[in-house]
């Protein structure tokens, strides 16, 4: 099942997500968008749940918002027929531009940016009769292809399940043979085969010490901490050590969570 943040937890993680694409390794590949098809299979599975009343979006969970996010800004007709066929025409796009499911030629990519993922979508939508619609999906798709990226991703599915003790699913050989991330070609019952993309461990490994390296390079050239970390260094006397304070500390939660686990 697809993980969503909501309030709270948005917020981490994009902090999250600032702090590795900033100081990680990979941070292009960071950015890539990936599993967009995968979560939209399953929620056009939920479309009848989503949608009990016509004309009234039914929310389950934080898992829920980017769809419903995405079906709202639409502006499409809040009916199961409608919701559904946008669905299906965006998962269409998607899988005639890129290796979305088992079977698909493996020559083509399996993400692309965010700005590629977009236009791809949109060029579904270029009839006439789709006028309105195609000038609605760019903000529609926004939170849809925010939380696809490689590091939201790797937030939402891996960070907080291994944090909160869920069931993280992994092939655990390819985890710990390949180099970079990869994809698992998985099927369900209910929404049909998808690619799913997994992070291996040498990478995560990579990540962590690139981001902590490059973070702590910072630190020593500005010659300022943030309160979080500066608060851990001198946690009694902290307010007599405010000439090292930085006042922009965007990242320092993420920061202090990678040094204390590296």
């Amino acid at each position: 099942m697809p993980v969503a943040c909501g309030g709270a937890a948005l917020r981490r993680r994009r902090s999250f997500v600032r702090f590795v694409t900033r100081y990680g390794s990979h941070h292009v590949l960071l950015r890539q968008v990936s599993d967009l098809f995968y979560e939209l299979g399953y929620h056009r599975w939920l479309t009848k749940g989503l949608l009990e009343r016509e004309g009234r979006l039914t929310r389950f969970g934080p898992v829920n918002d980017p769809y419903l996010e995405f079906v709202w800004r639409s502006g499409i007709p809040l009916t199961v027929r409608d919701v559904t066929r946008l669905t299906t025409r965006v998962m269409s796009a998607l899988s005639r531009s890129f290796r979305v499911r088992p079977g698909q030629h493996r020559a083509r990519a399996q993400s692309a940016s965010p700005d590629v993922v977009r236009a791809e979508i949109l060029a579904e939508f270029e009839h006439k009769r789709d006028i309105e619609l195609h000038a609605a999906l760019p903000v529609a798709l926004a939170r849809l292809i925010e939380d696809a990226t490689f590091a939201s991703l790797l937030y939402t599915r891996f960070r907080s399940g291994a944090v909160h003790e869920l069931d993280v699913r992994l092939d655990e050989r390819r985890f710990f043979a390949e180099n970079t991330p990869y994809w698992r070609s998985l099927r369900s019952g209910y929404y049909g085969g998808f690619l799913q993309l997994e992070f291996s461990a040498p990478f995560l490994i990579e990540m962590l010490r690139s981001a902590i390296k490059q973070y702590r390079a910072e630190r020593k050239h500005t010659g300022k901490l943030p309160f979080a970390i500066l608060f851990s260094a001198f946690p009694e006397t902290v307010f007599e050590h405010l000439d090292l304070l930085d006042n922009a500390p965007e990242e320092a939660t993420t920061a202090l969570a990678l040094k204390f686990s590296s």
